[in-house]
Parts: structure tokens; sequence; C-alpha cells
């Protein structure tokens, strides 16, 4: 999985910040503690730096998840059968959170209506309600108190 040269898939800043935020998680929730963005300023992919713009798109996705992360306990990452990805996060005091994304294609998730918060890549908040939430290729954080 680590291996494909995702850079053929990855035509815009777009996807490319959405494969940026996936890695850190995935790699996150299979324990790996520290990690190098090689050649953060190519500009042919992966890019996270040029000297026209300063920080790209995919800069801010790391950025944004590096939030979501810390200070957080993964407790388990899984895909389910409609190919949507949930990884669940703990932190002290009851605080309770899914990262959630589908690689291929928009589609409703349902999770515990105690999670009532939603955090896009971005940086936006939105408050939701009925536990239900649509999700895509862009991961969501979706969470049930102010976590950071």
């Amino acid at each position: 999985m680590w291996l494909v040269p995702e850079h053929i898939f990855l035509s815009n800043t777009d996807l490319q910040a959405n494969f940026a935020a996936r890695y850190l998680v995935l790699a996150w929730a299979k324990g790996i503690s520290k990690m190098v963005w090689y050649s953060y300023d190519n500009s042919s992919w992966g890019s996270f730096w040029n000297s026209t713009s300063g920080l790209l798109l995919p800069a801010y996705a790391h950025s944004q998840v590096h939030k979501w992360m810390t200070g957080a306990v993964v407790t388990g990452c899984a895909q389910d059968s409609n190919l949507t990805w949930s990884c669940s996060l703990t932190r002290p005091n009851g605080y309770t959170a899914k990262i959630l994304w589908n690689p291929s294609k928009s589609t409703g998730f349902s999770f515990s209506t105690s999670l009532d918060r939603k955090w896009t890549l971005g940086g936006t908040l939105s408050t939701i309600s009925g536990g239900y939430t649509t999700v895509g290729p862009k991961p969501i954080l979706v969470e049930n108190q102010a976590g950071f």
C-alpha cells in the first residue's frame, strides 16, 4: 500500500491534500511515531511548499490532521463494506471522535449521536445532529466536545 506511486493519481492540490491527510492518519494508526515528508517542495507531486505561493493546500491539510491527533489516542481504524474509513480517537475526560473518509465516493455514514461537531480539513467547525453525516475523499473529524 505505501509503495504505490501516488503522484500518478494526484493531479491537483485538492487530491494531494486528501492523500497527505489520509496518509498521516493511517501511519499514526499503525504506530509510526516519526515521519518525514520527503521532497516537500517538489513541484511535480506532493508539494507542501513553493517559492511563489508559500504553503500549499497539502501542508494545511497535514497541519489540520496534526491538530486532530495531538493529545489523542487512536483506538482503531477500519474500512467498512462501503469502503468508508473510520478511525476512532479518545482523549481524557470522555472525549471521543472519529476521522472519516471514503476514498472513492460521497456517501452517508452513521455514528454515535453524542458526536455533534464536525471539523473539515480546512479548519471549519460546524454542529451536526442525528449521528449522520456525508463523507467523501476529504477526511473530516466528528467529535463530542472541544478537543484542542
